[in-house]
């Protein structure tokens, strides 16, 4: 079966699967314990997440398949892409906001109205680089 709009399989690579028609991201699961299908996640480490209690500003997905343990890999229902940054450094979990910055985002820990993805990989500060990042899900403004 072709999902109309989906990339050909052989391009998604390791990290990327197709699950019940939505393209997921592999990341690692380190909420302590068992994650089920549907549960709202936030990023906590590098391409790592956890489960949060209520609904977050933070949120980059759900979920896709059970992940059994703390550690082991959890699909969840989003696709990660490449941001270039400029020269601050970028923590894991910061917003990231683009205005002003000629084509390259930078992090914020408050989520500005211009805020379009939040980091799932971190980058040092000192020079531009690039980091990991999901869309937010919440609606911020």
């Amino acid at each position: 079966m072709k999902i109309l709009g989906a990339p050909p399989l052989a391009q998604l690579g390791a990290g990327l699967r197709i699950i019940d028609g939505a393209v997921c991201s592999r990341m690692i699961n380190r909420s302590g314990g068992q994650l089920d299908p549907g549960q709202w996640l936030v990023p906590v480490g590098e391409l790592e997440v956890s489960t949060t209690s209520a609904f977050s500003t933070k949120c980059i997905g759900t979920v896709a398949e059970t992940s059994l343990t703390d550690g082991a890999d959890v699909w969840v229902t989003q696709t990660r892409f490449l941001v270039q940054c400029t020269g601050p450094a970028v923590l894991v979990g910061e917003y990231l906001d683009g205005i002003g910055s000629q084509g390259r985002a930078y992090g914020v820990t408050f989520p500005f109205p211009d805020v379009f993805a939040i980091a799932v990989t971190s980058k040092a500060g000192g020079s531009p680089g690039s980091v990991w990042a999901m869309k937010c899900l919440a609606e911020l403004f």
